[in-house]
């Protein structure tokens, strides 16, 4: 894991106020935080929408958008191969889905993203624990 992208990623997880969560964790459940903190952050989000405050939900989906980098960022391309890239490309149709949702107030794509999000979490939550990192 790139330590710069992931200090930026956790440095906006712990912003959510789960610092004591982020120094407990191994980097496997670090990232697993990052997913959990990216969905929290999207699913406020959702709510501001409902509420019509449009600054507290740019705020959310930023925050949200700022940990799809820092995961995306992670990501060894050259080591990770095709699972890496894929998930490149599908951290980048996030980010820009959710700069879509934004502008739209659109909470069909945050529920797409989150949907997508949990996906990814659950497989990663299925590695093994003798294969994590």
């Amino acid at each position: 894991m790139n330590t710069t992208a992931a200090a930026l990623a956790i440095d906006e997880y712990r912003s959510s106020g789960v610092l004591g969560s982020v120094e407990r964790s191994d980097a496997h459940g670090l990232v697993n935080l990052l997913f959990k903190g990216a969905i929290d952050h999207l699913l406020a989000a959702n709510g501001y929408i409902e509420r019509n405050q449009k600054q507290e939900k740019a705020i959310r989906i930023s925050k949200a958008i700022a940990i799809l980098d820092g995961l995306r960022s992670s990501l060894n391309i050259v080591e990770g191969g095709e699972i890496a890239q894929n998930l490149d490309d599908l951290y980048d149709y996030m980010q820009r889905r959710l700069v879509v949702a934004n502008a739209d107030d659109d909470k069909k794509i945050t529920n797409e993203v989150m949907d997508l999000l949990r996906e990814i979490q659950e497989a990663w939550n299925s590695i093994p624990e003798d294969a994590r990192i």
